[in-house]
């Protein structure tokens, strides 16, 4: 006779693994720490580079290869409204210089508001509240504080470049001079990019030595 412990025990664990599912949906695993954003449609890189300003920035995700792939950049952003970049500061995500962003056109708080389902220090309604970097999902190396987008901030280009806090869910102009992190993103889906001509060349070489093998054993 079975207990009625390890299927409590067995229940409890599926529903642990559903909601751990369904948190971290539109995040799949590809391994190597790559994790492929099936609403974005670009693949996050489980790394956080400390950077000692905005040109570092570029110029590590510029030189980055990552398990035999290149071609990483830093995410970038776009008008909320979709025609027009509005620099007032607000707390619903209805102008770009705000907390509560969830539209895609900024990737980093898309990420921190809607796939990891993170909190603003201010609500929506203009309250303030405890905003902080509680989610992860399966980006552990995700630090609280200031990350650069590849965006520069039109109204002082040469100085200043849009940048993500992550210890506030704030999406603000930073100084190009300050210190930041860096996270790698690269335009699609990871899985479906070509295996390397030499590693091909390679798989070629070995089946074409194992039918030389084949011919001289008969």
């Amino acid at each position: 006779m079975i207990s009625g412990k390890p299927l409590l025990l067995a229940s409890a664990l599926s529903a642990g693994m559903l909601f751990t599912a369904s948190s971290e949906a539109a995040l799949e695993a590809r391994g190597n720490d790559m994790y492929y954003d099936t609403v974005l449609n670009v693949t996050w890189l489980n790394q956080s580079q400390a950077v000692q300003s905005w040109q570092e920035a570029l110029d590590w995700v510029a030189g980055l290869s990552h398990a035999g792939i290149s071609g990483w950049r830093l995410p970038t952003v776009s008008p909320v409204n979709g025609s027009s970049f509005q620099y007032a500061e607000s707390v619903d995500g209805g102008t770009d210089w705000s907390y509560n962003i969830s539209s895609p056109a900024s990737e980093l708080a898309h990420l921190y508001y809607v796939t990891l389902n993170n909190s603003g220090a201010y609500a929506s309604n203009g309250d303030y509240i405890d905003g902080k970097l509680t989610n992860k999902g399966p980006l552990s190396n995700l630090q609280a504080d200031l990350y650069w987008t590849a965006t520069e901030y039109a109204p002082d280009p040469a100085n200043f470049a849009w940048s993500f806090l992550t210890d506030l869910g704030l999406q603000t102009d930073a100084l190009k001079t300050g210190n930041g992190y860096a996270i790698a993103v690269f335009n699609g889906d990871v899985s479906q990019v070509p295996v390397p001509s030499a590693i091909w060349l390679f798989s070629s070489a070995l089946a074409g030595l194992a039918g030389l093998r084949r011919r001289e054993a008969a």
